[in-house]
């Protein structure tokens, strides 16, 4: 599974390395605060601001998400 925005490929291992130490649950707005203050590259932070606004459980359950958008 590779997440497409534009014509970049996103794999989602690599959204998944930039949550790391972020706490669960945590809802979008939380987990696009935690991106953009921890120099994750703007595609990623781009692709995440297309997350629904609910809580998410996990890293897992934000690349789930991310795949239905697709």
């Amino acid at each position: 599974m590779v997440y497409s925005k534009g014509r970049m490929r996103i794999n989602p291992t690599e959204v998944e390395q930039h949550l790391i130490g972020l706490e669960f649950p945590a809802d979008r707005d939380e987990i696009i605060e935690y991106v953009e203050n921890h120099d994750t590259p703007d595609e990623i932070v781009d692709l995440l601001y297309r997350l629904p606004e609910k809580n998410y459980s996990s890293p897992a359950d934000i690349s789930y998400e991310l795949h239905l958008l697709e």
